[in-house]
């Protein structure tokens, strides 16, 4: 496991003032609680009755196809393995890590492998390889905006 952390709950109401390796250990710490089936459950209620007044955006492998099985957009943030070691590195400051990010996230893409194919499949996929951030939110945003216009 690349993060060891020591973020608390009471972090979670001060989520917009964290660094992005904080943000980053909260996700490997909720990852690490949510493997209990029991809570994984208890989050996945709350979430279904939370994004019933809309307006939300909800990350995770498995929102498309089990959690919000019926949302109205979908989308798949893709890119090949060398682009996200890459940005991983960047993001958290690894500089010499590339081997431990690596085998991290080909762990995560083979645990994953199914419900990664199951979304693609009912999802719109965008190829973030040669994406900045911007222009990332640029798709999205349009997305969201033609799907607003149809509806």
């Amino acid at each position: 496991e690349i993060i060891k952390s020591n973020i608390t709950i009471d972090d979670l109401g001060k989520i917009n003032q964290l660094s992005d390796k904080e943000f980053l250990q909260i996700g490997t710490c909720a990852a690490e609680i949510a493997k209990d089936d029991g809570v994984r459950e208890a989050i996945n209620i709350k979430i279904k009755r939370l994004v019933n007044r809309k307006g939300f955006v909800v990350v995770g492998r498995d929102v498309t196809t089990k959690i919000l099985p019926d949302a109205e957009i979908k989308i798949v943030l893709d890119a090949d393995i060398e682009t996200r070691v890459f940005r991983k590195i960047n993001q958290l400051g690894y500089e010499n890590d590339f081997a431990l990010i690596f085998d991290d996230l080909m762990q995560c893409d083979f645990k994953s492998y199914d419900l990664i194919q199951q979304a693609k499949q009912i999802s719109t996929i965008i190829d973030m390889k040669n994406l900045s951030l911007d222009q990332a939110i640029q798709k999205i945003l349009k997305l969201v905006i033609y799907h607003a216009l149809q509806h």
